[in-house]
């Protein structure tokens, strides 16, 4: 059997303690954390001290400060939930699949600009205040990365790009009756789900371009416009679904709206109307298949109308 002396141990001790060292500021590199980066600890407020961890050079250490745009990277971890309750300015934030970003109404976050994306989401920003984007700044929402505008009424998507598997939610609307502004987007997948939209909004034919999926899941009794007085066309690279809820593709006089769709179009429920009040009614090219198995389809109160397909 073969023996090492004490000398030889602690020279071994030593080696391996030092590989392993090197091992994890390697690691640390490799996932560019540098001295300064933030990362979420746990679900809590943006500005508790809690809610965060630092990396010291080293390793994730306890915190005092929360951070802001004069610290380093910024991530918000799975299945963590940080809400902005205070004024915050930050950038180099990443919101991990999982993470969520909530904005409550009355305060701000600001995404200034610094180097490379400035707010990155493969996870959710939910938002009920409009965000204040600094000149230069780049939000990108990849792909699983969803926005949630929960707004009762009016507010502004941010001005992002959007992958083609990343979803805009339209959730809050209530009984106001204000388009969001910030709706003329190529969006990837758009979806409108009001549980509590009790009026009509119109979108004045701001949505041009879904390259996406198109949902309609609840206007409750409430329902929203592709066009008033406009005849716009929009194209849907996807496909259409709707379980609930009322679209009108138009609804002012003379008004015509065209959606081409690329993909198949899906109705389980609620009401779809080509046209309301004197517009012209509205035409639903479908390139995929067709599939209606409840819900209506109307042209100016007419329930024996049919989109042109």
């Amino acid at each position: 059997m073969t023996t090492c002396s004490s000398s030889a141990r602690a020279r071994l001790t030593t080696a391996i303690t030092s590989l392993l060292l090197t091992l994890g500021l390697f690691t640390a590199a490799a996932q560019g954390q540098t001295s300064g980066d933030y990362r979420s600890a746990a679900t809590g407020n943006w500005n508790g001290n809690s809610t965060w961890e630092t990396f010291n050079g080293t390793t994730w250490v306890a915190t005092s400060t929360s951070p802001t745009s004069a610290d380093g990277a910024i991530t918000i971890r799975s299945p963590h939930v940080v809400t902005v309750t205070a004024n915050v300015t930050a950038d180099q934030v990443t919101v991990d699949l999982g993470g969520q970003i909530t904005i409550n109404s009355g305060k701000t976050l600001t995404i200034a600009n610094g180097a490379g994306t400035d707010l990155s989401v493969n996870g959710t920003l939910r938002s009920s205040q409009n965000i204040t984007i600094n000149s230069g700044a780049v939000i990108a929402f990849n792909s699983g990365g969803k926005y949630q505008h929960d707004f009762t009424n009016g507010g502004t998507i941010p001005t992002a790009t959007w992958d083609v598997n990343s979803t805009c939610e339209i959730i809050g609307y209530t009984g106001g009756t204000s388009a969001p502004g910030g709706i003329g987007q190529t969006f990837g997948n758009f979806t409108w789900n009001c549980p509590n939209q009790t009026a009509a909004v119109g979108l004045a034919g701001a949505l041009t371009t879904v390259n996406g999926n198109f949902t309609v899941t609840t206007t409750n009794t409430g329902s929203f416009r592709l066009a008033s007085t406009q005849s716009p066309t929009l194209a849907i690279a996807g496909n259409y679904s709707q379980a609930g809820g009322t679209m009108a593709l138009s609804s002012g006089n003379n008004s015509l709206t065209v959606i081409n769709l690329s993909g198949n179009f899906s109705m389980t429920g609620g009401t779809l109307s080509t046209s309301e009040g004197n517009s012209s009614p509205g035409t639903v090219n479908v390139s995929g298949n067709f599939s209606q198995t409840a819900g209506t389809i109307t042209s100016n109160g007419n329930t024996s109308a049919a989109i042109i397909f």
